[in-house]
């Protein structure tokens, strides 16, 4: 038997931790939804994950509200490598509400220079501006992409990003 619980599609966030056992193959899940989970075929995906990482968790969100179509039932697909053996670890799965004002997520870095870095990353709701710090000073981005400056050579930073909400 499987438990169920509904509600809209465009109302919750699928949270999740995830590593991989190999730090040599770049493992993925997709997250998606399913319109009927006796049928494979009716998979589509929302959001995909990689990780090489066999060593550390990272936590990952998906917005279900980011899906267009029908609704149904969450699933997580982790296709196989046609030609080596690897594992997914996923803990600590779980199923909220949207938050009013969400975080950010996919952060990536763009681009690095002797005295600089560029990050970009992608809005999890409909947020158009978002407050970043290098731990000194402030900045408010209005894209979803930014280069910090003038950073100190040989110099370690932490780099955060938070979304502006009404």
């Amino acid at each position: 038997a499987t438990d169920s619980v509904r509600l809209p599609l465009s109302a919750v966030q699928l949270s999740f931790w995830m590593r991989s056992t190999s730090s040599s193959y770049n493992s993925y899940v997709q997250v998606g939804v399913m319109t009927d989970p006796d049928d494979a075929g009716t998979f589509v995906p929302v959001q995909t994950f990689y990780t090489n990482s066999s060593t550390t968790y990272a936590e990952h969100t998906v917005l279900m509200g980011r899906y267009r179509g029908p609704h149904g039932h969450i699933a997580i697909k982790a296709p196989q490598p046609t030609s080596s053996y690897h594992a997914l670890l996923i803990d600590d799965a779980t199923i909220d509400n949207l938050p009013s004002c969400p975080s950010v997520g996919g952060i990536t870095v763009t681009h690095t220079t002797p005295d600089s870095v560029g990050i970009a990353w992608f809005p999890l709701g409909s947020e158009t501006s978002w407050l970043l710090s290098d731990g000194t000073h402030e900045y408010v981005a209005t894209d979803a992409l930014f280069t910090f400056g003038g950073l100190a050579p040989n110099t370690s930073y932490t780099l955060t990003v938070r979304a502006l909400c009404p």
